[in-house]
């Protein structure tokens, strides 16, 4: 199954301050899925971009449009066609050929006061997004997020942080992946609710990847 992601351009807000705690792709007409309009970004002063996914919906035939998150896309999907099914994650190794694009990692909600969230879920929807063919597109900034993943209040952000109005293509989904996965080993912590995790990593290509927890329609 092939899979292309867009994310639509909307005007662009001063970036807010960044954390300082401790380091640590029109072939069809779009479906519309619980995403709700007017999504509040993760960090005040940003926007957040509606996410629009094509896919393949049965083999061979055009592609269709659908909008929200990963989660929620397919859940639509699979109503479509019962039979529809992701391809296997990709494996580890392509992740490690994007690990020294990686910096600062902030552990911790911050002056957001961003929640946490179970690393299980923040798990599942790393494997979502490492099942994604396709190359990730977001638009200039500075100052643009788009949530890709959302299920059970757990959610994966990938954010634009370049300030000369320079959109961003990545290769693979895994580097989005990558990032939150690094967010969910490093800044996981044991609480009475199970393990938990909550945080933000930047790159040195200027995008980065917010996990938290998240309860907007998710």
């Amino acid at each position: 199954m092939s899979f292309h992601l867009f994310l639509v351009a909307g005007t662009h807000r001063i970036p807010a301050p960044l954390l300082d705690q401790k380091r640590f792709k029109r072939p069809k007409r779009s479906t519309k899925c619980s995403e709700v309009v007017g999504l509040k970004p993760p960090i005040p002063g940003y926007k957040t971009q509606d996410i629009t996914w094509q896919i393949e919906v049965f083999p061979g035939q055009e592609h269709q449009n659908f909008t929200g998150t990963i989660e929620n896309v397919i859940s639509e999907v699979q109503k479509r066609n019962t039979a529809f099914k992701l391809d296997p994650p990709e494996i580890d190794i392509l992740s490690k050929r994007y690990q020294w694009d990686f910096g600062d990692l902030i552990c911790g909600g911050g002056p957001y006061n961003w929640q946490w969230a179970k690393t299980n879920y923040v798990t599942g929807g790393i494997n979502y997004l490492r099942s994604i063919k396709g190359k990730p597109h977001l638009p200039a900034g500075p100052g643009t997020c788009g949530r890709v993943s959302c299920g059970d209040k757990a959610s994966i952000w990938w954010c634009n942080d370049r300030d000369d109005f320079t959109e961003h293509y990545l290769t693979t989904f895994a580097e989005i992946a990558l990032g939150a996965e690094r967010i969910n080993d490093v800044c996981r912590t044991e609480t009475r609710k199970g393990w938990l995790t909550v945080g933000q990593i930047f790159t040195n290509q200027k995008w980065n990847v917010i996990v938290r927890e998240d309860r907007n329609d998710c």
